[in-house]
């Protein structure tokens, strides 16, 4: 009998063997071997593995491991199938059909390096597989060898990186700086270098054309010619700019100064440079660029002005809307105002005609229209009362309409009224018809529920629920006689 117990952090592997003397068992003899630490050992392997596996499985990178001269693949990583497009299964199947997938001008270079492989070496090298979509990705790839305790290779381990996105942008650089070099060349700015003291060391042919000087002109004359043409006005603040520059007190020189032309008037110049340092890392110069921005400077002009002039028309059109809202808001608050006072006309007609009757039940239809009107009233009286004319704010108009409702029937004892409402504001098309319920619904709690003593506690609440509006008014009477004919009623509550 042999087993393995585990007691309170211990593990104890055991094996029992029978002692048999003429077919009569004479004792048994056992060996007990303390396996905790071994146990140990294996749960750790066990858990670095894990987190081994873990990682490898959630990055995009592909992680490989494979016997020397690829014979077999031992472990690949999903990051395989992301990059390659095919499955890990078909690798461990075929451990070199990674390298059907390596693009024909890359595959001699793959194919060498396989080679190597055999010897412990694999890389870095940079290849580009194709994807059976037909896309292209470009990979990084690099192993390093593992070695037993004999120093003799066991396997191959390495990384496969996706690098298509930093080729790419490799390659967009490198455009967009033969572009650039192409606009240089073929742009209308001239080229100059001054020392740091401010003497002329080149001045392009571009630049004498831009400014006007006579080509003939040396250096030296050409800058002071040039120098002694700009505005008065702006003379001082490019000197003071240049000098910040050759000090080191700012890294860009970056100025826009008027110069004179020929025909009596100011062209405005646009000039760049910075400092440039050689390669002794001692003598530094000034190099830059200027162009003519006359004709973008006039339109800059141009378009302040416009800005200027839309500005004053947004204000003057905006004074206008603002002045047309707020009539139209009086008119909104009169119109209200208007109704509620014809509401309440037609309820005092509506009052004065029940008062001609004796009869009770006529009485009491009277007064259920009179509270109609009058839930209909006080819309309209809160909407000319507050700022905002076309919504409700329905806490309040609950609030009121019930309490209307309660002092007009319940003279004596009243009720104990709780309103929860979660609606803030509503337009007038719900606010009405919900007016119109509660009024029946609240009515008829206060008639056969507060006023027979049945009823002492009566609940309004308002809530919404996934666009729909949720209202439920109840009290603690003891409810309808007869439940299933509620809906055959004759009445308009």
């Amino acid at each position: 009998v042999q087993g393995t117990v585990k007691e309170q952090g211990f593990v104890l592997e055991f094996r029992l063997e029978p002692v048999i003397d003429e077919k009569e068992l004479r004792g048994i003899i056992g060996v007990a071997i303390d396996s905790t630490q071994a146990e140990k050992a294996r749960e750790d392997l066990r858990l670095s593995e894990e987190r081994l596996r873990l990682v490898a499985e959630t990055i995009d990178d592909v992680f490989w491991l494979s016997t020397p001269g690829i014979k077999e693949m031992v472990y690949v990583s999903s990051g395989y199938e992301k990059v390659w497009g095919r499955t890990k299964q078909s690798l461990y199947d075929d451990p070199k059909s990674f390298a059907d997938a390596v693009h024909p001008a890359d595959r001699d270079l793959v194919n060498k390096e396989m080679v190597r492989h055999t010897d412990g070496h694999w890389g870095p090298l940079e290849y580009r597989v194709i994807r059976p979509n037909g896309d292209v990705r470009h990979i990084r790839d690099r192993g390093f060898p593992v070695r037993d305790k004999n120093g003799n290779i066991r396997f191959l381990t390495g990384v496969a990186s996706d690098i298509t996105d930093m080729v790419l942008a490799r390659q967009r650089s490198r455009d967009n700086e033969r572009r650039l070099s192409v606009v240089v060349e073929a742009g209308k700015s001239g080229v100059f270098e001054f020392q740091l003291d401010g003497t002329a060391i080149y001045l392009s042919s571009r630049w004498k054309g831009i400014v006007g000087v006579e080509l003939t002109k040396d250096l030296k004359e050409s800058l002071e010619w040039f120098e002694g043409r700009i505005h008065p006005n702006d003379q001082e603040s490019r000197k003071k700019s240049l000098a910040n520059l050759a000090n080191g007190l700012q890294r860009e020189h970056d100025v826009t100064f008027r110069f004179s032309d020929d025909n009596g008037g100011y062209s405005w110049f646009h000039e760049v440079c910075r400092v440039l340092n050689k390669e002794d890392g001692k003598s530094a110069h000034i190099v830059g660029a200027i162009a003519d921005v006359t004709s973008r400077v006039q339109l800059e002009k141009y378009l302040l002005e416009q800005r200027d002039q839309l500005d004053e028309e947004v204000k003057r059109r905006t004074s206008q809307l603002n002045a047309r809202l707020k009539e139209k808001e009086v008119l909104m608050r009169e119109i209200h105002h208007r109704v509620k006072n014809n509401l309440q006309v037609v309820s005092s007609l509506l009052r004065l005609q029940a008062d001609q009757t004796d009869i009770q039940d006529i009485k009491n239809v009277f007064e259920d229209c009179i509270n109609r009107v009058r839930t209909l009233a006080l819309v309209h009286e809160r909407l000319h009362r507050f700022d905002d004319v076309t919504n409700l704010q329905m806490d309040a108009y609950v609030q009121e309409l019930v309490n209307y409702l309660v002092d007009t029937y319940c003279t004596q004892k009243r009720p104990s009224v709780t309103t929860h409402v979660e609606l803030e504001r509503v337009d007038i098309d719900t606010a009405i018809p919900l007016g119109l319920i509660i009024n029946e619904l609240v009515c008829n709690t206060l008639e056969h529920g507060v006023n027979t003593g049945n009823a002492h506690n009566l609940t309004i609440s308002l809530t919404c629920r996934n666009d729909e509006i949720l209202l439920i008014v109840s009290d603690d009477g003891q409810g309808f006689e007869d439940p299933d004919n509620v809906l055959n009623g004759t009445t308009l509550g």
